[in-house]
């Protein structure tokens, strides 16, 4: 798969813009926002899992 030549893996007609479906200068301007959001490092995953964790226990406690 190339940049000019996108891969239509969704209905166009349902999924206008999936992956591949977009036009090019959509498809540009979701890789450019993407690109400013860096992957979380280690310890905010394990940070935000705890978070939600801990309001789990809590949910569960206040059920019993």
């Amino acid at each position: 798969m190339t940049d000019t030549e996108p891969t239509r893996q969704h209905d166009p007609d349902l999924w206008p813009l999936a992956p591949g479906n977009a036009p090019a200068e959509i498809e540009a301007a979701l890789r450019a926002e993407e690109e400013r959001w860096p992957e979380p490092s280690a310890d905010l995953r394990v940070r935000v899992s705890a978070v939600f964790r801990s309001a789990e226990r809590r949910r569960k406690k206040a059920s019993a």
